[in-house]
């Protein structure tokens, strides 16, 4: 990382105006940040050391795994219908990273997850508050990281107490990536009409894909 190698890269900081190699994918070098060592005061990163790619069997580049299904909608509805869905096979400490540029749908997702987790509470944004909390079936942690700009910072959030109980939803969860344990990634992207969007869900742990693949409405000949 500009070869001083001491403290994180901006990708890793969430600046993203450049990468490590080891964040790039090339895996010729590492920062100290995304080997777990930058964390105030040394150690292991907050929620352990980032696994290396010999901790990840199948999986040759962890932090960016490849989308193992892709749902199209047409409606802010039909997206709300896709997580509502989702919601019938989250468990107590799942993790889910939002991801998508500003207007996508991420607090919308967030809804559909809640109504399918019989959340009464109207969900809004938590960019201001960084972090609110639902009660339903399953308590529903829903945070914002987009104003974190250093990954010290998500000490304050204390986000190993709550990955102990309920489903945690993290909007801009990639700029913290490094930190967080394995989850779900649900990317969602502008489509060619205003309300098109493709939903795309990745992660590197198996779990998610055998869960998915049981979903109601998804599974086999459900991707688009």
């Amino acid at each position: 990382c500009a070869g001083r190698r001491t403290d994180q890269c901006d990708w890793c900081a969430g600046r993203r105006t450049d990468q490590c190699d080891w964040c790039a994918g090339r895996r010729t070098d590492q920062c100290d940040w995304c080997a777990g060592k930058a964390i105030s005061g040394g150690g292991s990163s907050l929620l352990g050391a980032v696994a290396s790619p010999s901790d990840q069997p199948g999986d040759s580049n962890p932090t960016n795994p490849a989308a193992f299904l892709r749902v199209g909608t047409a409606s802010a509805a039909e997206t709300q219908q896709v997580a509502e869905r989702l919601a019938a096979v989250v468990a107590d400490g799942d993790l889910i990273v939002l991801a998508g540029d500003l207007g996508a749908g991420k607090t919308c997702f967030t809804q559909g997850l809640g109504r399918g987790l019989q959340v009464a509470d109207r969900i809004t944004s938590p960019t201001f508050t960084i972090h609110s909390q639902y009660r339903g079936r399953l308590t529903l942690n829903h945070l914002d990281v987009y104003r974190i700009d250093q990954l010290e910072d998500t000490l304050d959030l204390d986000l190993p107490e709550l990955l102990e109980s309920g489903v945690t939803v993290i909007e801009w969860g990639e700029q913290i990536d490094p930190v967080l344990p394995d989850h779900l990634v649900v990317r969602i992207e502008f489509g060619d009409a205003d309300d098109d969007r493709t939903l795309s869900f990745e992660s590197s742990d198996p779990r998610w894909q055998e869960r998915l693949a049981g979903m109601d409405g998804f599974g086999e000949g459900a991707s688009c």
